[in-house]
């Protein structure tokens, strides 16, 4: 009987050692054409909010991998690398009864709504639309579900198969409010890959006797609409707090940055122009509790300028200074 309990233990030990490892594993993008213009890395991460599914009442909290590139010196390249759902019951998180395709395309128009690639339309200085976007995915993805022990809760994991690369032309318009809407404008570009072909992710860091499905046709949007209030980060869903303080110094030409933090974290701060041509990039470690950096920002020009918090990979908060002369 000794024998068996420990077994069991060992077993469950083992899944929750492999949900771990399966969470940290993400893929490189497919490329299909424009072989010269390689990706960003390391690929970025966001947290997002879906919209409730149509079997759930209950909010959908998914984890989002996915890198950029400007390709063939046109194209505004978006690919999706990998998803994770959320759960955590006990606080209405739950993805539940949500469709494959609602949670992909959840992905997507997230990563442009946030838009840290700073791919146009972009604000403040450049709301409309720009037709020279592409979203892309591998041409088959497979799923598994894994245990999260800290919320005593299954979670799904989506990922590439290997073979085929699908890109679909988009058109994406941003109006001042931040509002996004996103509309296929052409044909598919690989589109016609069977799956059949497809070879599901192998390895000791997957599970075995996982099947592919095609996802090209979940690139296709019309007229999907996201705004910032159905994106938003669910950062207290993480069971983290943080309040901002940031003030820009007129005298000694600086920015002062004041964070109140309750776990540590990787924080980056992006301030822009009007144009959004970036004055600084800084990435930092804070700790728990009270934190204080400060920045020269010399010989900047009278006007305008946005700052981006962004932690763990997903923005924070937003906001503005002026700077007079």
């Amino acid at each position: 009987m000794k024998k068996l309990i420990l077994s069991v233990v060992f077993a469950l030990a083992m899944l929750f050692v492999s949900a771990n490892i399966y969470a940290d594993e993400v893929p490189d993008p497919c490329v299909p054409d424009c072989q010269n213009d390689p990706f960003v890395e390391p690929p970025s991460v966001i947290y997002a909010k879906v919209p409730s599914c149509s079997n759930s009442t209950d909010s959908c909290v998914i984890k989002i991998w996915f890198t950029w590139r400007i390709a063939c010196n046109i194209w505004q390249d978006l690919q999706i690398l990998k998803i994770q759902t959320l759960t955590d019951t006990t606080n209405g998180f739950t993805c539940s009864g949500c469709p494959d395709e609602a949670l992909f395309k959840a992905a997507i128009a997230s990563a442009i709504q946030m838009n840290p690639m700073n791919f146009k339309p972009n604000l403040p200085n450049n709301p409309g639309c720009y037709t020279i976007w592409r979203v892309g995915a591998a041409s088959c993805w497979t799923k598994w579900d894994v245990w999260n022990p800290e919320f005593q809760d299954w979670e799904t994991i989506y990922y590439p198969c290997i073979g085929g690369c699908c890109l679909s032309p988009t058109t994406v318009c941003r109006d001042s409010n931040n509002v996004v809407t996103i509309t296929t404008n052409g044909p598919m570009i690989g589109g016609s890959f069977s799956c059949y072909n497809a070879t599901p992710p192998d390895g000791d860091f997957f599970p075995a006797g996982l099947n592919c499905t095609g996802v090209c046709n979940w690139l296709v949007f019309d007229d999907y609409t996201v705004s910032k209030t159905s994106t938003d980060t669910e950062y207290d869903y993480m069971n983290s707090t943080s309040e901002l303080k940031v003030i820009y110094n007129q005298f000694n030409e600086s920015i002062s940055i004041d964070i109140f933090h309750e776990a540590k974290a990787e924080i980056t701060l992006e301030i822009v122009d009007i144009n959004g041509n970036f004055v600084l990039s800084k990435d930092e470690y804070i700790q728990n509790g009270q934190n204080h950096f400060e920045y020269p920002l010399n010989n900047l020009a009278s006007g305008a300028y946005f700052y981006k918090f962004i932690i763990e990979g997903m923005e924070i908060y937003t906001g503005k200074f002026n700077v007079v002369k």
